[in-house]
């Protein structure tokens, strides 16, 4: 995480001495329904980023709180006059969506309540409407007590500080470890696991041919949940076809289905052979291709691709690996000029870069073999009847619906105590490992300290007496592990957190403590920290026969789009007011002109506060523009991105606390070229269509990198060039952006920077 630099003197004194936080219970019908009390909330300040859920998202949601599943709650400052949302905007309006009957619940987004698909608010029962009504929310209510001199910008100061404390301080959990937790109970995960356990030498070398070297460093347990992960995709894809796979905006949902609907179905030890079987060929290929001392030895994109071949191959042509000549192959691969642009990682994700690999790959069995393998790339009857399967389970509410008690408070101390007894057991199974990060551990205790409510702790209470923590895992091990405590791991073992009496650092209100340990912090603090009051709420296994901790962690722990920490969401939420409003103000006035239309996530303010940091590296850093945009040549196009986005935080964060006024120079510069822009399209924007894309003018060749290049290029006009020479310019950017689409080979990024610094000559 980019540490935000931000100036906390002024505020410091308010978070110690004048914060009030009123934890609050009330029903959604009082929150909602009660004018008095929703007339005063404003749930989309300007901090707050757009809402960004998508209807199977809402409907998720909107599950969970009939299933009776503890919604996080919703944190509200209090000014007087209004009541901002201060977290929990996306969980606020989907409610609000909903009982305006703007929300249509999605078979998709419904895992349980089947029978609830295609319906609004209005289509429930009377009795449905009611429960949902008098379910009960959590709100934090903020505010600011015997403090005369709170000014505008003092009070949006607090109000972001407590947004990113509760946006910034938990680290989500990463696809593998919901996917660890989702399949654990998994027959082919549960027999793919203990071949590896029992097979270290294939283990390690799986692990070399698919993980990355960061995934490689992971710990043990990790590690192998990422490898399982890669297995359920190796042995899932070949069943899909690639091209319809490769244009789906939900790969990994659709993985999740052909493999619960077809792989599962499959006999488990032919799986095992078959893998072990193209392990030992791909190990053979890796081999040649060291000694060719070829780069693709280490390429985990040309392995998974080798695999999808091989499956294809064994399953349903019957092939002998004995006939396949892996020199040849190798002979046939390495001869194409463009091979290490097909298998780069850079953009890999993409439709077009999944396709080229595929197709490569099986060109060489086409040729060879003369297989037909078109049904292996499109049969789109096939993939939509797969993914579209509907499930005929009705499942009622009152049979599925936690039968939970209000939270019960707990200090620290009462905790330490029980764990010491073995009465907690912080790691079950399906829990990820420890996430080993003290910066934001340590912010976690500041927040303590300072007597910030935390997430409650969510605990089942199984039949042997042992409290189960199915959500707060991360929260406890952080406070354990400053205190040096011990605690019981999924095995039964007590063990001590990797964060074993760390000591505090980087906190920026409670700067006293930085650098202190347990042992040697002021006892105030730590009399603070042990009689800080959690909310536990427990789940006795005796009054809810059908409860599935497992689903209650994967409905807790699924985070739809959260938000990055190098993003215009997040810098939304902390960079000064004046800066965000006119970037926000931009985005707002050119939407679906010059820039995109569907801007949910920021896309159109994050380019334009790009393009500013750029105008702001090169004049006041005297930085070139190889060290702030990355321009690369990938398939035969020039491809341009931001080399660091960390560095735009860092840019932000610095001038928030010290002068804003250079930024906002640069912002009227990114408006001096919108106006260029203008001035050369005469506000015709599809212009900008056969601009950027001279051959197929699509709409969304409004790409980021795009306007980068468009930045460059623009730059080299002046306003009276463009108004004097206009069709002759167009006609110039045009041809140079056909060049940039298929870019000579012969040619470098040096010799088209030339180009454009020569534009206008």
């Amino acid at each position: 995480m980019a540490d935000k630099v931000l100036d906390y003197k002024d505020i410091t004194g308010i978070f110690k001495n004048n914060l009030k936080i009123e934890n609050m219970v009330k029903s959604i019908s009082s929150i909602f329904l009660n004018e008095r009390f929703s007339s005063k909330v404003d749930y989309a300040p300007y901090f707050q980023r757009h809402y960004v859920w998508d209807a199977d998202k809402a409907t998720y949601f909107v599950e969970s709180i009939f299933l009776g599943t503890e919604i996080p709650p919703i944190v509200l400052f209090d000014n007087g006059n209004k009541n901002e949302v201060i977290d929990g905007r996306q969980r606020y309006e989907t409610i609000l969506k909903f009982l305006n009957n703007d929300l249509i619940l999605t078979n998709e987004g419904l895992k349980s309540l089947k029978s609830f698909s295609g319906m609004r608010y209005c289509d429930l029962s009377e009795d449905i409407r009611d429960e949902f009504e008098d379910t009960k929310l959590r709100i934090l209510q903020c505010s600011v007590v015997n403090e005369p001199s709170l000014d505008e910008y003092k009070e949006d100061k607090i109000k972001k500080e407590i947004f990113r404390r509760y946006n910034s301080g938990i680290i989500p959990l990463k696809k593998e470890e919901i996917q660890r937790a989702e399949f654990i109970h998994d027959d082919v995960t549960k027999a793919f696991s203990n071949l590896f356990n029992g097979n270290p030498n294939l283990f390690k070398n799986s692990c070399i041919l698919f993980l990355s070297k960061r995934q490689s460093k992971s710990q043990k347990r990790d590690k192998t949940n990422i490898m399982l992960s890669k297995i359920r995709v190796l042995i899932t894809l070949p069943l899909i076809p690639i091209n319809n796979y490769a244009n789906s905006s939900t790969k990994s949902d659709n993985i999740g289905i052909y493999y619960r609907t077809k792989v599962t179905s499959m006999k488990i030890e032919l799986l095992i052979q078959e893998y072990e079987e193209i392990i030992t060929i791909l190990l053979e290929l890796k081999s040649i291709l060291v000694n060719k001392k070829e780069l693709l030895a280490d390429n985990i994109l040309f392995f998974e691709s080798c695999y999808w071949i091989l499956t294809i191959i064994r399953r349903d042509f019957n092939e002998d690996f004995n006939n396949i000549d892996l020199h040849k192959l190798v002979d046939f691969m390495i001869e194409k000029e463009d091979i290490d642009t097909i298998f780069d990682s850079t953009g890999s994700h993409y439709h077009k870069a999944i396709k080229d690999r595929y197709t490569f790959i099986s060109n060489y069995f086409v040729e060879k073999s003369q297989l037909n393998l078109d049904i292996y790339f499109k049969n789109s009857t096939e993939f939509i009847s797969t993914t579209n399967i509907k499930s005929n389970q009705i499942n009622e509410i009152k049979k599925l619906k936690l039968n939970k008690p209000e939270p019960t408070s707990m200090t620290i101390e009462d905790i330490c105590k029980d764990i010491n007894k073995s009465r907690f057991m912080i790691r079950p199974d399906y829990q990820r490992s420890e996430v080993t990060n003290t910066i934001k551990s340590s912010y976690l205790l500041e927040s303590i300290m300072l007597g910030m409510k935390i997430p409650p702790i969510f605990v089942y209470k199984r039949n042997d007496k042992v409290y189960e923590v199915v959500d707060g895992q991360q929260r406890l091990l952080s406070i354990i592990g400053f205190l040096g405590k011990e605690y019981l791991n999924e095995n039964n073992k007590k063990e001590i957190s990797n964060k074993h009496k760390f000591k505090l650092k980087k906190l920026k209100i409670l700067k006293e403590l930085n650098e202190k340990d347990s042992d040697n912090i002021d006892p105030k603090y730590k009399n603070k920290l042990l009689d800080f009051q959690l909310e536990v709420i427990e789940i006795d296994a005796t009054l809810n026969p059908s409860f599935e901790s497992i689903d209650l962690f994967l409905r807790l722990n699924t985070k739809p789009y959260p938000i990055g920490e190098n993003t215009f969401e997040m810098w939304n939420s902390y960079v000064d007011k004046k800066l965000i409003l006119s970037i926000r103000k931009l985005a707002e006035e050119y939407s679906d002109k010059i820039f995109r239309a569907n801007n949910t996530r920021m896309a159109n303010e994050e380019l334009i506060a790009s393009l500013a940091y750029i105008d702001y590296k090169k004049r006041i850093s005297n930085s070139n523009t190889k060290n702030i945009l990355n321009i690369y040549v990938k398939a035969n196009r020039i491809n341009a991105r931001i080399k660091s986005k960390s560095d735009i935080t860092k840019v932000l964060s610095e001038i928030t606390q010290d002068d804003i006024n250079p930024f906002i120079d640069s912002i009227n510069n990114v408006i001096i070229f919108i106006d260029k822009i203008n001035k050369l399209i005469s506000d015709d924007y599809t212009l900008l269509y056969k601009i950027f894309d001279p051959i197929n003018q699509r709409k969304t060749s409004r790409t980021n990198q795009n306007f980068y290049m468009f930045w460059l290029i623009l730059g080299k006009f002046s306003m009276a060039q463009l108004e004097e020479s206009r069709n002759e310019i167009i006609h110039k950017i045009s041809d140079l952006y056909q060049l940039m689409q298929k870019y000579p080979q012969d040619k470098t990024v040096d010799d088209l920077m030339e180009k454009i610094e020569n534009i206008n000559n």
